[in-house]
């Protein structure tokens, strides 16, 4: 947790207990502890980048263990499932641990081998790509708002 963080939880459980004691002025100073809550959450919710981040990562080809968030939705002859990284294999250099954010798997022809499923936790060798721009709306965004910062395509299963 930052200082700007900490900061604003501070000053908005301040003006909350304040509010309460005061006759008059009352609605201003709630007005202003729940702004101060809410950019503290915002703050809070902000992927905080660097290397513990998985978009740190995109238009990268590497080896990924992850445990699938929800059960693959089908799509054209493959599936796609959000998943969370929990390994991430680089190629060079040492592994890097559980990562912040998640990923969508996308497979285009699921695995004969894999009946995936909700908890799964396999290892996979692909690329993972930032979300593809359509045209009118923004992809990436949408995504990120649920905690998704990168597609993970042209996979290849290791090991369930």
């Amino acid at each position: 947790i930052g200082l700007p963080l900490l900061s604003a939880l501070a000053a908005g459980a301040c003006f909350f207990l304040t509010a309460f004691t005061l006759k008059k002025k009352r609605t201003p100073c709630l007005c202003l502890a729940f702004f101060l809550l809410g950019s503290a959450r915002l703050s809070a919710a902000q992927p905080r980048g660097g290397p513990s981040f998985v978009g740190s990562y995109l238009e990268r080809s590497a080896v990924f263990e992850v445990i699938l968030e929800e059960d693959p939705v089908k799509r054209g002859g493959g599936w796609r499932a959000r998943a969370h990284v929990v390994g991430f294999h680089p190629g060079q250099g040492d592994p890097v641990g559980e990562l912040e954010g998640a990923v969508l798997v996308e497979f285009r022809a699921p695995p004969e081998d894999w009946e995936a499923r909700y908890g799964d936790r396999a290892e996979l060798a692909g690329f993972l790509g930032p979300p593809p721009e359509v045209e009118g709306f923004d992809y990436a965004d949408y995504l990120a708002r649920q905690g998704v910062y990168g597609i993970l395509k042209d996979l290849s299963l290791i090991h369930i």
